[in-house]
């Protein structure tokens, strides 16, 4: 509601979750496109680990069980969203696992308007994530981190929020 005139563009697997994120868009008078496919850092069709809704993921994590396995449509971000240089963008990326690959696929060509917040999961990711950033001339914030994840937001050296 804050930002009217913004595209909002929503990927989500589970039926059930879209369900629920069409419900919420309803009640607060919003519009998105949603897709019904994980993002990924190569697309394809992989395997979606169910767990509850905000711990499933294409990560076969050791720490955390799951109850089902479904195969799902991947896609790249990069090849969804494809905004002009000049044009803001802001990223909202919590995908349980995939937000490294996803974030170097789309970082391969400059994004100096975009922002990108969220999570990344693993602890072992955290290094890849900032070698990433740094080569793509971006800077990273860090917190709530834990042993397995952290909350950050990422954006191009420079860029004034």
């Amino acid at each position: 509601k804050r930002w009217p005139s913004a595209n909002i563009v929503i990927f989500e697997p589970l039926p059930e979750n879209i369900t629920q994120i069409e419900e919420n868009l309803k009640a607060n008078n919003l519009s998105a496109v949603i897709h019904p496919y994980c993002l990924g850092g190569e697309a394809g069709e992989a395997v979606f680990y169910r767990r509850k809704a905000n711990t499933g993921g294409l990560a076969s994590v050791r720490l955390l069980p799951f109850n089902s396995t479904t195969t799902t449509k991947v896609v790249r971000l990069s090849d969804m969203v494809k905004n002009p240089s000049e044009k803001k963008c802001l990223i909202k990326l919590d995908i349980e696992g995939a937000e490294v690959d996803v974030i170097e696929d789309y970082l391969r060509i400059p994004r100096p308007n975009t922002v990108i917040i969220g999570e990344y999961h693993f602890s072992e990711q955290k290094q890849r994530l900032i070698s990433i950033l740094k080569r793509a001339g971006w800077n990273i914030d860090f917190w709530d981190e834990v042993e397995i994840s952290a909350s950050f937001l990422a954006k191009p050296d420079g860029l004034i929020l």
